[in-house]
Parts: C-alpha cells; structure tokens; sequence
C-alpha cells in the first residue's frame, strides 16, 4: 500500500533496514569513477562494502573506475503516495548517486557513480554481470598546470575510520538525512566541475550549505550586523532615527531582507571549521570567524548578483590559486590591489578568497554539524 510516511534518501533508508533485520535476497555492485589515488583494502558499513580497485595510474581530470561498492539487496518495497507533489527525499539521483556523494564529501575527492554491473543471488556465488542500463563512462578533460582545489587529487585511505559517515547516517531524523543527503549531492557536483567551471563550482558549494540552512542557529546579533553590511543606507536612518536601541528592535522586522544570507553565514559560523593543514606564509586569511564572517556575506552577495541579474562570480577567484613557496602551499586570497578582467573591474576587499579555501570551510563546516547530530 502506498504510505505518506515521510522517508530519507535510499542509502538512510537502506541502512536502517539492515539495521533492523529486514531479510537479504542477494546484492548488487557498482563502480564509482574518480582521479585520486586510494590505499588500503576499504571498509564494512552495514549493507554497504566499499571496495578499492587499486586503480594505480591516477592524475587530475582521469576519471577510472577507483571503487567498488557491493550492495545487500534487501527485501521489501516503498510504494509512496501520489495524492500530493512530494520533493523532500528528492536530489536528482539514485542509490548509488548517494554512495557516491557520501564518499566523495566523507574524503573531499571527486567521486561519481557508474550503474550497477553486477547482481548477486547469494554473495557465496559468482554473480552474474549485466548491463542493459549502462551509462558511459565520465569524460576525462585537461587540467592545467595549476589546480583550483589541489586538495581534491591528494592520496586518500579508505578506512572505516574515513568514511565513518556513512556507516551512522542512520543516526539522524528523517528531516536532517534528507538535508544533508541534499547539502552532499551539491558539494559533489561542485567539486566535480570546479577545475572547468569554477563560477558554477561557487554557486553549488553556497547551495551546499543552503541545503541545511534550516538548522542554522544566526544570532539576533548577526541579524542587525548583516542589516549593516547589505542595507548601511536604510540601517543609518533607523539609527538616525532610534539610535542602537532602535535598530536591535527593528532587526527581526527586517530580517527578510536578510533572512537567507543570515541562514548561510549562521550554519558556518555555528560550526566554524578549524583552518586547512597546508596553508601559505604569503596571502594567508586570519582563521577567525570575525575575519571570515563579512567575507562569506560578499561572497554571497557574488552568489546573488549571479542568479539574479547575471553577474558572475569576478575572474579573480575564479582563478587557480598559483604557490610560491616550498611547501606546496597554494595563496589564499588574491594579491594584487585591484584587476581588470573582460570587461569587469575587482578591488581587492571585493575578492576575498579562492575557491580551495571556501571548499574548505563548505566540507569541514557540513562534516562538523554531520558530527554534532550523529553522536
């Protein structure tokens, strides 16, 4: 019979079967394609085994198949209700989408999922490969000599350690599955693109964490500063007006105006990451949530003016970020004083940092709330 319970995405749902009992009728693998490199032999979690191909040539923008996942297959359908549109499990993929964006926020690395290739009846026989749904393999492309995000092709360890997110994302409500679920497709299709189109790569990753907007926890306090930095015209004449006690007043009144941007800076600010391992002497942020606070508004003033009236992101931090130092250590802002790009003009404070550095904040800031909830 068709239910209106409300439901997590398929890997939630999967887990929580097993967890549970529900009876195995045999299983299913599939690939997942990716251009970083992997050790150790993988890991167990639940109905889920992740499996390293030992895919040994590897570098940026060669995508091979690098993992395997084997799937129980377990007993029982969902059948939901048609009586009214229904969209809160709905992400754009499948199963092993999911998988694959699991892994791929777990690690930071590109990951996307090929079809199922192989079922089982019973895991003890051979299984029988298929392929009448195949989808073609993703497309290599060139990757110049400088990376937008060079953390993305470093070696990675599959452990059960590693991806110890998969194995208790059951531990969250439905709601919050279904949120995050969403927030990790986007990071996944962000970090998948961000070597070839950088400016689409920064409007996913703020999507990423819109995803979760609702389980952010903005302060009054943020709301009146946010009112300053995106509306000062209107905020001086409150102020005029009333003073400070006016504007603390009239903030949650005219929080609509800044209702979204508050969700996006509030969920990083909430679960404001430690900084990155690697970072550079030179063009270096101070780690500091009153640092990077107002350069997340800019950046997602950049995100509205891109949707809205078809500005992109500025060119300078659409750039890779080059390194000069012996470490390895990419910049983390842009240097120069002020650019000229086709047509655009960029002061320095308008480009606060490269996208590696917000990738960064994104993955860690997601990771750290996952963390909260599931413990």
């Amino acid at each position: 019979m068709p239910t209106t319970e409300p439901r997590g995405p398929h890997s939630f749902e999967y887990l929580k079967s097993f967890r549970n009992g529900s009876r195995l009728e045999g299983g299913f693998e599939f690939p997942i394609f990716g251009d970083a490199y992997f050790t150790g032999y993988g890991a167990q979690l639940g109905p889920y085994e992740i499996i390293n191909a030992g895919a040994i040539e590897h570098r940026p923008g060669y995508f091979r198949p690098c993992i395997v996942v084997r799937c129980s297959a377990i007993s029982g359908e969902y059948q939901p209700s048609l009586e009214r549109t229904d969209t809160s499990r709905y992400h754009g993929g499948s199963l092993t989408d999911e998988i694959a964006a699991l892994i791929s926020l777990s690690l930071g690395v590109r990951m996307q999922a090929g079809d199922v290739n192989r079922e089982f009846y019973t895991f003890s026989s051979p299984g029988r490969p298929i392929g009448w749904h195949l989808k073609p393999w993703p497309e290599s492309r060139p990757v110049g000599e400088h990376l937008q995000v060079p953390s993305a092709v470093k070696d990675r360890l599959l452990s059960p350690e590693a991806l110890a997110l998969i194995d208790r994302f059951d531990r969250l409500s439905t709601n919050e599955a279904n949120a995050f679920l969403k927030a990790a497709r986007t990071y996944q299709r962000a970090l998948w693109i961000v070597e070839w189109e950088p400016a689409q790569a920064w409007l996913l990753f703020v999507s990423s964490i819109e995803a979760l907007g609702a389980y952010a926890s903005g302060s009054t306090a943020l709301a009146e500063r946010l009112l300053t930095e995106y509306h000062p015209a209107l905020a001086e004449a409150v102020t005029r007006a009333g003073g400070d006690q006016l504007l603390q007043t009239l903030s949650p009144l005219l929080e609509p105006l800044v209702g979204s941007v508050r969700k996006f800076r509030g969920f990083i600010e909430s679960h404001f990451p430690d900084p990155p391992a690697a970072r550079p002497r030179n063009a270096q942020i101070p780690w500091s949530i009153q640092t990077i606070g107002p350069m997340l508004s800019k950046i997602y003033a950049h995100r509205s003016k891109a949707l809205h009236d078809g500005t992109p992101f500025p060119i300078p931090m659409c750039r890779p970020p080059q390194s000069l130092e012996e470490s390895g250590a990419a910049r983390e802002m842009p240097f120069a004083l002020a650019e000229s790009d086709l047509g655009g003009v960029w002061r320095v404070e308008d480009t606060p940092m490269h996208i590696h550095v917000f990738e960064h904040i994104v993955r860690q800031s997601i990771l750290k709330w996952w963390s909260s909830r599931a413990e």
